[in-house]
């Protein structure tokens, strides 16, 4: 069985989201996100639909939780530790991994 509750938990304090922030911007309950924090839920027992709110709130893929390639990869995490971060620089990485990822959609479906 897997649990994500760490990896969770360390993406969000890098956001500086806490539960409560995060209950509100996925509409889920304040009790489920804990669940997954503290390990009572697997992650083959998240709802598909909760995982992918918590995923986009948290900029990243319902995979960043289950693949330690895919969060070495990150933007956000393969940029940390390069001087001081703010609130305004992690927003800024934020908007540029977002991007990223929206054109790599887009160069794929103008390819087909």
């Amino acid at each position: 069985m897997i649990y994500i509750g760490e990896v969770l938990k360390n993406r969000m304090d890098m956001l500086s989201i806490d539960i409560s922030e995060l209950a509100d911007r996925t509409f889920l309950d304040n009790s489920e996100i804990d669940k997954i924090l503290n390990d009572s839920v697997t992650f083959d027992n998240i709802d598909e639909y909760d995982l992918t709110m918590i995923s986009n709130v948290l900029h990243c893929t319902p995979e960043y939780f289950m693949d330690d390639s895919i969060r070495k990869k990150d933007f956000l995490v393969g940029t940390q530790n390069r001087g001081i971060d703010t609130e305004e620089s992690k927003k800024i990485k934020l908007a540029l991994q977002d991007y990223l990822k929206d054109f790599v959609f887009l160069e794929s479906v103008i390819s087909n």
